[in-house]
């Protein structure tokens, strides 16, 4: 079974009619697949639709049935970093110029031996070079 590391960017399109909803949606129905996120997306989840509704690019109420449907998504929630991998993740962001949250998306598929699905062209890049495997639709 093929395991993935979904990343914020890449799962952004399922509620937003913008490039990669096909990709992302595609990718979800696959079978024989298992999609992880470490347990922070809900946070940084929810933070893009409060940032949409402060934009008006949508309504409280959209927000709440976006924030309802990721809730259901068969996504499994991982608790990464722990305490312990805090300063692995720290080193891997300075070293390679990424932010500590795109950094723990890919420590975390390092450690998993996922697959990297993103749209972040940086956290792409640094993907390839550390040696991870980046899904493309």
């Amino acid at each position: 079974m093929k395991r993935y590391i979904i990343d914020n960017s890449a799962l952004i399109p399922l509620f937003f009619d913008e490039e990669g909803t096909e990709f992302i949606h595609d990718l979800l129905l696959s079978l024989e697949s298992q999609f992880c996120v470490p347990d922070f997306i809900a946070i940084e989840f929810s933070n893009v639709l409060a940032t949409g509704i402060r934009r008006k690019r949508i309504t409280s109420a959209e927000a709440a049935a976006h924030l309802h449907t990721f809730k259901m998504l068969d996504i499994e929630r991982l608790a990464f970093p722990n305490v312990h991998e805090l300063q692995d993740v720290l080193d891997l962001a300075t070293r390679s110029g990424l932010s500590y949250y795109d950094a723990i998306y890919l420590s975390l598929a390092e450690k998993e031996g996922a697959i990297l699905v993103t749209h972040d062209k940086k956290l792409i890049t640094q993907a390839k070079l550390e040696g991870v495997v980046i899904y493309r639709g």
